[in-house]
């Protein structure tokens, strides 16, 4: 197994029994492994993780405001992260597994990237393009008896399947402390759909139970479905002191959303990128 496959499916310690596993690939989910596989190639190459990650993928992408390290003009547009009861929390800040979501980001940069993540998966050109496509190649099939539907593990994204007649999706979510996202991309629809909200919503356990009930998955599988808006046609705005609530925040004033908020620095914790 390579190591990449080997540390994004790496077991924690508590449940390793500390006996061989065999040659038999089992799954789970790991921030440990990517920040440790982020540690292995700043090690490799002699450059850190951000400065790695800047000058082979956001750099060459186009992503000026996806970073780990923000300049003073970006942190005046940092977004105060939030408790689900609206209180000021510290924003996590680390060197250390940088690779397991030390980003920040905004909603200009993500519609950017999922349009460079269309594009490659559409005509792959050059070397990025091609690691890409590599990225949303499913190695561990989550569905019935390790079945790659209606999901599977990939490089950082998950595969997802819901139904045989709909199309897929490539998805990754995450959160620190104040911070939540989520992104989702339909190649077949040429479109995607994310969030960037100053909100933990996993930080609170109620509050995640909440959204694991609302389904996600489903509710962006029927937008793609019912609203197949082309990419770029309309932004999400993540500050929720100005909207009531994540499910009624889209706008279909495009000029809008980006006076509210698509400059706006959040953190991004995901390994997808």
């Amino acid at each position: 197994m390579p190591v990449s496959t080997a540390l994004i499916c790496f077991h924690g310690s508590k449940n390793w029994s500390g006996k061989n596993p065999g040659t038999k690939r089992r799954h789970a989910y790991s921030n440990l492994g990517v920040g440790l596989l982020g540690e292995a190639m700043a090690m490799k190459t002699g450059v850190s993780f951000p400065d790695l990650l800047a000058r082979k993928v956001t750099g060459p992408l186009g992503l000026g405001d996806t970073t780990a390290r923000l300049s003073a003009e970006q942190i005046s547009r940092f977004m105060q992260p939030r408790s689900t009861k609206g209180d000021d929390v510290q924003a996590w800040t680390f060197d250390a597994l940088a690779g397991a979501g030390a980003l920040r980001s905004t909603a200009n940069d993500m519609n950017r990237f999922s349009a460079k993540v269309l594009g490659a998966l559409d005509r792959p050109q050059t070397a990025l393009d091609h690691a890409i496509c590599r990225s949303v190649a499913p190695l561990v099939g989550l569905g019935p008896r390790g079945a790659l539907e209606p999901k599977a593990q990939c490089s950082g994204w998950l595969s997802l399947k819901l139904d045989r007649s709909a199309p897929g999706m490539l998805h990754h979510d995450g959160a620190t402390a104040g911070s939540t996202c989520t992104l989702y991309i339909c190649p077949e629809k040429a479109a995607a759909l994310g969030i960037l909200s100053n909100n933990c919503i996993a930080g609170n356990l109620w509050a995640s139970t909440k959204l694991s009930w609302s389904n996600p998955g489903r509710q962006a599988l029927n937008y793609f479905v019912s609203a197949p808006i082309q990419l770029g046609s309309r932004l999400e705005t993540p500050d929720q002191a100005k909207l009531p609530s994540m499910t009624q925040s889209w706008f279909d004033d495009e000029q809008v959303v980006r006076e509210l908020c698509s400059e706006a620095m959040s953190s991004i914790p995901i390994e997808s990128i």
